[in-house]
């Protein structure tokens, strides 16, 4: 498959500039990418499959960044990361023949909740937002647990259909339902996004293997790794130079912009 070489440097320009506000807000913002691949012509699988390996070169990229800094609730990331990997592996299996326009509607229906959601929890509450503690997971509150496992396997069934990690739609369920701070949030969504990348992919490569169908074109990969791994990991080395509520402002205005792109996808 051939493409322009002015197409392959707009995707290595916008790989550059997601990657780095990606690297900060602890998510590979896959669904720009994912516009820019269909819209200059990619098959949708191919685009899929290799937008979830770049996905996964930019997780990798500010894991140690995020561990260095403590910014990484372990607790919290196996044990939700734990359902949202297995989502991840059945939406990659499904990816062949899932549904790709109703998930899509869902998808951006979910992110402009998430980013609404986020944009309250600046906005519109009367205390000051503080760093908190993450709840225990094996405490009285046993419907919150499970309620928030059956929602990040949910996520990541449609992620691994989609080729999205879909970190952003956490988010909210982090910071809001399971009340991290936004620094916390942010190392703790990249350990997931690493889980549901992997298992995602593993998906995506075992159903491929199945059916023969390609889900992925190495001469797109290659650039836009090496892009994506530099600027990500420079994004997440500069997430202490910013305050939380900017980090929050920053998440919910990207999130609207997501939005948008992922609309625009649809018509054009």
């Amino acid at each position: 498959m051939d493409i322009y070489v002015l197409q392959i440097i707009i995707l290595i320009i916008v790989t550059g500039i997601v990657g780095y506000i990606g690297g900060l807000v602890g998510m590979p913002l896959g669904p720009v990418r994912l516009f820019f691949f269909l819209i200059f012509g990619i098959p949708p699988l191919v685009a899929i499959g290799t937008n979830l390996a770049i996905s996964f070169i930019a997780v990798i990229s500010v894991i140690w960044p995020h561990v260095k800094n403590s910014n990484i609730d372990y607790k919290v990331a196996f044990l939700f990361g734990g359902f949202s990997l297995l989502g991840s592996f059945l939406g990659g299996l499904m990816s062949e023949n899932a549904p790709m326009e109703i998930l899509i509607w869902l998808i951006i229906f979910f992110l402009f909740i998430s980013a609404l959601l986020i944009l309250q929890s600046v906005h519109f509450k009367k205390k000051r937002i503080e760093t908190t503690q993450s709840i225990k997971f094996f405490n009285k509150n046993i419907f919150k647990y499970s309620f928030s496992n059956f929602l990040g396997m949910l996520i990541g069934l449609f992620g691994g259909a989609t080729g999205l990690v879909l970190g952003a739609l956490r988010y909210p369920i982090l910071i809001n339902y399971l009340k991290i701070s936004a620094r916390k949030t942010s190392g703790t969504n990249s350990m997931i996004n690493l889980f549901v990348a992997v298992f995602g992919l593993s998906g995506h490569g075992l159903i491929s293997g199945i059916s023969g169908n390609s889900h992925f074109d190495f001469k797109i990969f290659m650039p836009l790794a090496v892009v994506v791994s530099l600027t990500s990991f420079w994004g997440a080395k500069s997430i202490g130079k910013f305050s939380e509520i900017f980090l929050l402002k920053l998440l919910y205005v990207t999130l609207l912009l997501m939005t948008l792109v992922m609309i625009l996808r649809q018509f054009f």
